[in-house]
């Protein structure tokens, strides 16, 4: 996501798979398709997990549609509240979530809503409301919750902070938002 507020870890190390991964398990939370997450992005993700002594990666979001930017925008503002949404937000998302607002002083219903939030994200581009909408080709996007990592997630967001090139790592709606480039 493009995130108001929150400056973005970008890191040039050379990232080398250490030793055998095929113990650690990435699934997706509640039967969700992870078949867009890439090889390579998986292996990170085991690394990760490897040097933070988790055998089990819990992926519960990733690349996604503009409706469905809408809908996950609308739920964590019913959830979250409109504050926190408007502190993960940079500027295109703020526009997506002033249309919540607008949509729902007028007395629009939940479908009615989204798909005038639907409309907005179309309108400005998707990918730069949520990199979530971004060409997975290019980038995956994961999202891990924190409540699948207990009590030792730091560890998890450190090891990912200090293993990888070129990734995004923020902490943010109850999970750690992790953007992985894919090598071309």
């Amino acid at each position: 996501m493009q995130h108001k507020g929150i400056d973005s870890l970008v890191l040039e190390v050379v990232y080398v798979e250490e030793g055998d991964l095929s113990d650690i398990e990435v699934v997706g939370q509640n039967g969700i398709d992870i078949s867009l997450v890439s090889e390579y992005s998986k292996n990170i993700l085991r690394q990760i997990a490897k040097n933070s002594n988790y055998t089990r990666v819990v992926i519960s979001s990733t690349a996604r549609t503009p409706r469905r930017q809408a809908e996950v925008m609308y739920n964590n503002i019913v959830n979250k509240g409109m504050q926190e949404q408007r502190r993960t937000y940079k500027q295109p998302g703020q526009r997506v979530l002033d249309v919540y607002e607008t949509q729902k002083k007028a007395g629009k219903n939940k479908d009615e809503i989204i798909q005038a939030m639907t409309n907005k994200i179309n309108e400005l581009g998707a990918s730069s409301v949520s990199t979530h909408c971004a060409d997975f080709n290019v980038v995956n996007v994961v999202d891990i919750p924190h409540s699948s990592l207990g009590k030792n997630k730091e560890k998890f967001k450190n090891e990912a902070i200090k293993l990888l090139s070129k990734i995004n790592v923020l902490d943010e709606n109850n999970c750690y938002h992790i953007v992985i480039h894919q090598q071309n």
